[in-house]
């Protein structure tokens, strides 16, 4: 009796110490966090801070507006246009890019005519027609044409971009002209065309002729009249002479 009772409590005793073992075994084995580990740890992974899908804005290309700044928006951003720039290569410096020329400018105009033998220096007008200080100055443009005188030609003149361009001009009523004078003798019926004369009292090729003007007068004869004659701008003037002796 006594000896199985002490083979039970060996055996009970044994049997205690191996439950106690895997006990802690177990123990070990377990999370230190509890049954809820798993769900805490994917908690963690879902937080906005790691989830690109909900993440912050700062991360955020399409929403950010610190990315979609004029400073780096090459479209936008007239920073970049042609011309306002100081480099080379894509941001219009000092390269072949965009050139926008010079429209316009200020001509020193010259006048001269060659009947008068005169020249007038009248000053700087506004040619709209320039193109980086070269092109055509319209008549219509050339307001300071000396007093009396009119443009010989109108239409277009082009400068070049020199010291002056200069404008022929004529007087507005032409003074004086030349004359073709017949003489004619009705006495002794002979005509002599002695050639031409010039008439200062002409305007516009009309006008009178001045008997002091007609020098070439056939020698052996004088002028039937004196005085003045008019011309009214033919082929010819004819005039009468007689003999000296008369």
């Amino acid at each position: 009796m006594r000896k199985r009772n002490l083979t039970g409590l060996l055996f009970a005793a044994a049997f205690v110490m191996a439950g106690t073992q895997f006990g802690s075994v177990e123990a070990q084995a377990r999370p230190h966090h509890g049954e809820d580990w798993e769900n805490r740890w994917e908690d963690r992974w879902d937080d906005d801070r790691w989830d690109d899908d909900d993440d912050d804005d700062c991360w955020d290309d399409d929403d950010d507006d610190r990315w979609d700044d004029d400073r780096w928006d090459d479209d936008d951003d007239d920073r970049w246009e042609g011309g306002h720039g100081h480099g080379n290569g894509n941001h219009g410096g000092g390269n072949n890019g965009e050139h926008r020329p010079a429209t316009g400018g200020a001509v020193n105009v010259v006048y001269f005519c060659e009947e008068d033998n005169t020249v007038w220096a009248n000053g700087v007008i506004w040619a709209a027609g320039l193109v980086d200080g070269k092109g055509n100055v319209n008549s219509s443009e050339l307001t300071n044409v000396p007093e009396g005188y009119k443009l010989k030609e109108v239409g277009d003149f082009y400068y070049d971009g020199g010291a002056e361009l200069r404008i022929q001009i004529v007087p507005e009523q032409k003074l004086g002209g030349m004359v073709n004078v017949v003489y004619v003798c009705e006495e002794e019926n002979h005509v002599w065309a002695n050639g031409e004369i010039w008439a200062a009292g002409l305007v516009d090729g009309k006008g009178n002729v001045n008997s002091s003007e007609l020098t070439n007068v056939p020698e052996g004869y004088k002028l039937k009249e004196v005085g003045d004659f008019y011309y009214d701008g033919g082929s010819e003037l004819r005039i009468q002479i007689v003999p000296w002796y008369r």
